[in-house]
């Protein structure tokens, strides 16, 4: 498609630096009201970077395309994990792109904008922090973000350069269900941000389009990782009968719905009283990867494995959440270990271009 000469993309603009205060909010603003329309039609973009994301000498965007991109540093951290992707993951996005016009660079573990220049006015900080989050603390989607932006244009403190409240104001109390073409998402605005989400985009720095984020892995992820989590992918099937397994469930149906801290609560309570129980430190490790506690949720997954050690799941888990901390070589024995546990899996070829792609880019 030609596109007009008067027209550049965000990319070609942001190679000259951080944008004014007052361009940021006016992209910002028109991303919001166009994610707002998708999002009404309760479809999920996935595909934001600068590079889809053309403007005028005005800073108006007259063209948002969907071409996929070889750069994953612009993905939430659904779609690198393999989790339940949709409209949240579009406002995810949209953190690391305020973050990248107001700095010039992408955001790295839990900085924020204003650690990049401290002269940045608050409400940039703020925004950061309601977009680049856990997905149940996010803004809800585009209509929620608009929302929020008009609320901050217009009162005095953002007029005068100071952000009024930063406390993002809930309007849903409900999960809201909407659909994207591949499986239906739940999104449940819970309570304001307080902590944000230290993640390692290392996965962008090995060129994989597809770690754990491709159509096929999310299917899984979203059927077999789950059940998966009842029992596992691979061996036998371990099920402690003394364990309290409605509470579990719980636990369980609060995780896939994305309230993750309310879902670490039952698991923490279970787990002091029930050591022997596999499927809780599995599922507890993948709250905390959520969570953004890499580390922790590494112990999780150790546990459940000694427990175990032949849930093919927890290893492919566990890998995953290597890949975030760097750990190349442990990601790759991890993936290993899920290939010949489960070696019939639906996955397995995306799992061996994951090894080769580390081994590719002399991680190891």
């Amino acid at each position: 498609m030609e596109r007009s000469p008067n027209l550049q993309s965000l990319k070609t603009i942001l190679e000259a630096g951080p944008l004014e205060c007052e361009a940021i909010m006016a992209i910002v603003t028109q991303l919001a009201q166009t994610l707002q329309r998708e999002h009404e039609q309760k479809l999920a973009h996935l595909y934001l970077c600068p590079k889809n994301i053309w403007l005028d000498s005005h800073f108006e965007i007259l063209e948002l395309r969907r071409e996929e991109s070889q750069n994953t540093a612009y993905l939430a951290p659904e779609q690198h994990h393999g989790r339940e992707v949709g409209i949240h993951s579009d406002i995810y996005t949209v953190g690391i792109l305020l973050f990248e016009m107001a700095t010039g660079s992408i955001p790295e573990g839990g900085e924020r904008p204003s650690d990049r220049d401290a002269d940045l006015p608050p409400w940039i900080d703020a925004l950061f922090d309601h977009c680049y989050a856990p997905r149940s603390r996010r803004l809800s989607d585009g209509a929620h973000l608009l929302r929020w932006l008009s609320e901050r244009k217009n009162s005095a403190g953002f007029r005068a350069g100071m952000e009024v409240g930063s406390e993002v104001e809930e309007t849903q109390s409900e999960s809201v269900k909407v659909t994207v073409p591949r499986q239906d998402v739940f999104i449940n605005p819970e309570e304001p941000q307080n902590k944000r989400r230290k993640i390692n985009l290392f996965a962008s720095t090995l060129g994989l389009t597809c770690l754990a984020f491709g159509a096929g892995f999310i299917a899984m992820a979203g059927t077999a990782d789950m059940s998966g989590l009842s029992g596992h992918v691979g061996g036998a099937f371990h099920r402690p009968a003394e364990a309290p397994w409605a509470q579990y469930e719980k636990a369980l149906a609060l995780y896939q719905m994305g309230q993750y801290q309310k879902s670490r609560s039952i698991l923490d309570d279970i787990l002091g009283h029930q050591a022997n129980f596999p499927q809780a430190y599995h599922l507890r490790g993948n709250v905390l990867t959520e969570l953004g506690h890499m580390n922790a949720a590494i112990v999780e997954f150790d546990q459940a494995i000694n427990l175990a050690p032949d849930n093919a799941q927890a290893f492919l888990d566990r890998g995953n959440t290597q890949v975030y901390l760097k750990n190349s070589k442990a990601a790759v024995r991890d993936f290993q270990m899920y290939l010949k546990l489960a070696p019939r899996a639906a996955n397995n070829a995306q799992v061996r271009g994951w090894i080769a792609e580390i081994k590719k880019n002399g991680q190891l």
